[in-house]
């Protein structure tokens, strides 16, 4: 599965949970969806900003899914 990040450091930090962790494809699926939704919530929406209230409870959300996946909780 093809994982893409913003930046360097993004794309090294989820190459090494990768290689680590060994995660399936349905979790690398789920991780996706869940960065698409980081990536909606970080656009600008009709108020012309970011929900940034969706946006760090939909962060901590994959990150806490990634700390599970990699079973270092």
């Amino acid at each position: 599965m093809d994982v893409q990040g913003n930046g360097w450091f993004h794309d090294a930090y989820l190459y090494i949970f990768i290689l680590s962790s060994q995660p399936t494809d349905a979790e690398l699926a789920e991780l996706q969806a869940l960065h698409k939704e980081l990536e909606k919530a970080a656009k600008p929406g009709k108020a012309g900003k970011a929900n940034t209230t969706q946006f760090f409870a939909i962060n901590e959300q994959f990150h806490m899914r990634l700390l599970a996946i990699a079973n270092n909780r």
